[in-house]
């Protein structure tokens, strides 16, 4: 191991050839990396072959990553990890949010968003099958939410009843938006206790 990324040995994967300055965030596993080895399709333009698609082998990983001028397949997740979310229905929404982010589906992952309010409204002890509006205002009106985080909450909120009532198409903006807002209300309602918890229990 070496800085803390693992190193595989090209020999994984047969046939390879070195890749030079090529650095990408892998979305199998989140490392930055910079990969010794992986495969080049070569374009010539203007009688100059150079590379226009390749597959990367992460250092990290060993999965193959499929790069071309303009994107990464798989992409990276949106957001951040968050720990400390005990409610496993919570925590399977924040991870399809990020998901969606992954593969594009930008109007789905502000859908997400918005249902993992309801969802951290139930956990924090809300009833179930109420109006949206009502897990929101329970959320504000017992502390949940940080004073200066209302605009996260409400920008959210907004997203999401756009992509569920009008006939708009979500941008990758909106969606990165959306869920870094929730990543930071999910640190302040679980993450943050559960530091604060283990650091009293040591």
């Amino acid at each position: 191991m070496e800085g803390g990324v693992r190193m595989y040995n090209s020999d994984k994967w047969e046939d390879t050839t070195e890749l030079k300055n090529k650095s990408y965030t892998c979305g199998h596993c989140g490392v930055f990396v910079s990969p010794s080895y992986g495969y080049v399709r070569n374009q010539d333009y203007n009688h100059e072959e150079y590379a226009e698609e390749y597959i990367a082998i992460c250092t990290n990983c060993n999965k193959p990553t499929y790069i071309d001028v303009f994107e990464q397949y798989p992409g990276m997740k949106g957001g951040f990890e968050v720990d400390g979310i005990t409610d496993e229905n919570l925590n399977s929404i924040y991870d399809e949010a990020r998901n969606c982010i992954e593969i594009g589906a930008y109007s789905a992952c502000l859908l997400c968003c918005r249902k993992a309010l309801m969802h951290i409204g139930v956990d924090c002890g809300e009833k179930e099958d109420l109006q949206f509006v009502k897990y929101v205002e329970y959320l504000n009106n017992n502390g949940y939410i940080p004073p200066k985080g209302k605009s996260w909450v409400k920008k959210i909120k907004d997203l999401g009843n756009e992509a569920t009532h009008e006939i708009k198409i979500a941008t990758k903006e909106d969606a990165e938006l959306a869920i870094n807002f929730l990543g930071m209300l999910l640190k302040f309602i679980y993450e943050m206790p559960m530091l604060l918890s283990n650091s009293k229990n040591k």
